[in-house]
């Protein structure tokens, strides 16, 4: 699927990209950061698909509202100010990368060996718990409420509607 993004943030270079991975302690999934580097996040164009399924079987679905940029921009969330700012909130294994529409839950990328590239959401409330940053993957998402909404970012963006 070819993405269409509004208002994204400026080009990254591979140094921006790196210096963010070694804040975060992992290597960033390779789709995602081509996708980093082709848009820096952004809001989908109006004739953009933006919707994703999270519960299929019971037609639960949301939809992004903007992806996060690691480079800041006037109008989207800083990347790595909002995982700094969910640590509070989920172990640093996952990493926000898009606000929904009606909610602003965060969608989230799986960083960990077991988690690694995976996409996904959690609503539950946004109370900061006793889950460590290193937590083992299946605490963290039994603990959050976190369904996988995809087994890829690649997936993720290919099963927008």
């Amino acid at each position: 699927m070819s993405l269409l993004l509004i208002n994204s943030g400026n080009k990254l270079t591979p140094t921006v990209i790196d210096k963010f991975e070694r804040e975060l302690g992992f290597m960033l999934p390779v789709e995602y950061r081509q996708f980093l580097f082709e848009h820096n996040g952004g809001d989908p164009g109006p004739n953009t698909p933006c919707k994703f399924w999270i519960w299929r079987e019971s037609k639960w679905q949301d939809s992004v509202a903007w992806f996060f940029s690691v480079a800041l921009t006037k109008k989207h969330g800083h990347l790595p100010f909002e995982w700094r700012s969910d640590l509070d909130y989920m172990p640093r294994q996952l990493l926000p990368i898009a606000a929904t529409r009606d909610s602003r839950d965060p969608v989230y990328l799986g960083l960990s060996a077991g988690l690694s590239g995976k996409v996904f959401f959690s609503s539950s409330s946004r109370v900061p718990t006793a889950v460590t940053p290193m937590s083992a993957d299946a605490d963290i998402l039994a603990d959050k409420g976190t369904i996988e909404v995809a087994g890829s970012f690649r997936e993720f963006l290919d099963n927008l509607f």
